[in-house]
């Protein structure tokens, strides 16, 4: 599911955002 790929790359970018607020 090509949709959900794409929810996991987001999820992943946000997720290192809040590991590394910058």
């Amino acid at each position: 599911m090509l949709a959900l790929k794409t929810w996991i790359q987001r999820g992943t970018v946000v997720y290192q955002n809040l590991l590394l607020p910058w």
